[in-house]
């Protein structure tokens, strides 16, 4: 029964691994950005490979540089290709916030600007700052584990494939065993 309980657990494990519906994805972009000239912006883009039909959020988890305080901190914003604003503050105002940016449709890019004030002066000019953003793709499945509105993805053909195998192996170990302990 030992060997049952063990092979069950395995099988439940390698199932819901294979499927890959449930919870989070994460997806780490670093940026290094050298300041612009006071009243100028840098630009820059981020990209990532999300699992389609997902909700996709935007998150600024860092902000390094001498630049995120003071009187004058530069303005990031962030916007789809489209031209749609997702994010739009300063460091301070962004960080931690999670910025909704729509539904992915596999590869997601957000082109971002980093405007430093007039006001701001000459002072920052040659130096760096490096953002960290993370743009999080949240998947559910309402019908159940595998299945979204357009049906069974690839992914859950394969964990019911590997749920079934499981299940065999397990009743043929449970037969083998039934057999070895009759007398």
């Amino acid at each position: 029964m030992r060997v049952f309980c063990s092979a069950a657990l395995v099988a439940f494990l390698v199932w819901g691994s294979a499927l890959g519906a449930w919870g989070n994805t994460d997806t780490a972009a670093r940026v290094v950005i050298d300041a612009p000239y006071p009243g100028h912006e840098s630009t820059f883009e981020l990209h990532a490979e999300l699992p389609v039909g997902a909700d996709v959020s935007v998150v600024l988890d860092q902000a390094i540089g001498p630049h995120w305080e003071g009187p004058y901190p530069p303005q990031i914003s962030l916007a789809t290709p489209a031209g749609i604003v997702v994010a739009n503050g300063t460091a301070g105002e962004l960080l931690g916030k999670p910025a909704p940016v729509g539904k992915s449709s596999g590869a997601v890019t957000l082109r971002g600007a980093l405007q430093l004030p007039y006001e701001a002066g000459d002072e920052l000019q040659g130096q760096s700052l490096e953002l960290t953003f993370r743009l999080v793709a949240e998947q559910k499945s309402p019908g159940g584990p595998g299945v979204h509105s357009g049906g069974f993805r690839a992914e859950s053909a394969v964990g019911w494939a590997l749920l079934g195998i499981s299940v065999a192996g397990l009743v043929a170990l449970l037969i083998l065993k039934l057999r070895k302990d009759k007398p």
